[in-house]
């Protein structure tokens, strides 16, 4: 007598299990049981990697991603991520059954334009080249570190998120590393014993 826990597997069902109290000198009668076909497995991977995952509205994980789903019916799956289009597609498995789920997200574009001064400064996102930086290009709708260099001008840099359906651009002229040097330079100071110099050039 005790409490025990009873499990009974078949071959494609998930396994049935119960605890029941056997009490001594007491038979016990366990009403039938109806199996449950056995979940499916689907691997959910993407491109690019890490996006949220939702089953039927519920959140299930990043991508790469392995879930179990009920076979024989319908399931909603929605991958999203920032910058990105969100996927929605509707899934099926059988019992038992292993299968991979792959989805490239298309990226949000917008528009933007550069007016750049000195006209050969060139253009870098997120570090990667992108060439001279007077024309118009497209960027993500995420935010993106920005830079304009050109040798002997001080970089500029900037975080710049793209707004679909705006007209956007970015204006921008570079000092030179002498303008920069003579901006720093104090144009009055105070010496030791109080007099005032003042800078002329």
């Amino acid at each position: 007598q005790g409490r025990r826990d009873l499990m009974l597997k078949l071959s494609g069902y998930k396994a049935w299990r119960q605890e029941i109290d056997v009490v001594a000198g007491v038979d016990f009668i366990i009403p039938e049981v109806a199996f449950e076909p056995a979940d499916g497995v689907v691997f959910v991977r993407s491109n690019p990697t890490a996006a949220p995952v939702t089953i039927g509205g519920e959140y299930k994980g990043l991508t790469p991603l392995e879930v179990a789903l009920t076979p024989g019916r319908d399931h909603e799956i929605t991958l999203f991520k920032s910058g990105y289009q969100s996927r929605r597609s509707i899934v099926q498995t059988a019992s038992n059954e292993e299968r991979e789920f792959v989805v490239s997200l298309d990226p949000v574009l917008a528009d933007v334009a550069f007016e750049v001064f000195p006209r050969d400064a060139e253009l870098y996102v997120n570090d990667e080249y992108r060439g001279l930086a007077n024309r118009t290009i497209p960027l993500m709708a995420v935010r993106q570190k920005i830079e304009i260099r050109k040798e002997g001008y001080e970089p500029y840099q900037t975080e710049f998120t793209s707004r679909p359906g705006l007209e956007q651009a970015i204006q921008v002229t570079l000092k030179s590393l002498e303008q920069v040097r003579l901006e720093k330079i104090k144009p009055t100071i105070t010496t030791t014993v109080g007099q005032d110099l003042k800078l002329f050039y």
